[in-house]
């Protein structure tokens, strides 16, 4: 009786590795197939496609490179410029809220904070109208602004958490 169970446990285990190293192969074969891909010619990619060739091209990447410069500039350009938006807006008003006392302040930071409540998509419309009348449309400012003021809620709660966590001396 122990010698059937333990049968059926091998057996059992045997083709759960074996299962397991079906979705491994899946799984990876992807990259393989990739970077193999990415070091030859297209002719040799539909002559061969899963099989390393001699000319190993990698001149391929400087290609794809040069492609994807501007479009990296522009990432970089724009993630700044709300990053850096963020930083200085966020950490002035999360200062006042922290430090300074004047009527309606709980009041208002709970009104900024509503705002969490409304999905992004919500504000498209209303933001391309307003980058539209503001003749920014086609610039890096069309996507800077708007994402500045959508990120400054979350910065504020935090960050006014933490100054007021500091002492004042």
């Amino acid at each position: 009786m122990d010698r059937k169970n333990s049968r059926k446990k091998k057996l059992s285990a045997a083709i759960c590795i074996a299962i397991e190293a079906v979705i491994v192969i899946f799984i990876y074969f992807k990259f393989y197939y990739m970077i193999i891909s990415s070091v030859k010619a297209n002719s040799d990619i539909l002559a061969n496609p899963f099989l390393i060739t001699q000319g190993l091209h990698f001149e391929n990447y400087v290609t794809a490179f040069q492609k994807v410069m501007k479009y990296l500039g522009n990432s970089f350009i724009i993630t700044g410029g709300v990053v850096a938006g963020v930083l200085f807006v966020g950490t002035a008003s999360a200062y006042i809220f922290a430090r300074f006392q004047f009527p309606f302040k709980n009041a208002l930071f709970l009104f900024i904070l509503a705002f969490m409540m409304i999905p992004d998509t919500m504000t498209l419309i209303p933001s391309f109208v307003l980058v539209t009348k503001l003749k920014l449309v086609n610039t890096f400012w069309a996507v800077i602004l708007p994402t500045v003021t959508m990120g400054q809620i979350m910065y504020i709660l935090v960050i006014r958490a933490f100054i007021e966590g500091i002492p004042n001396d």
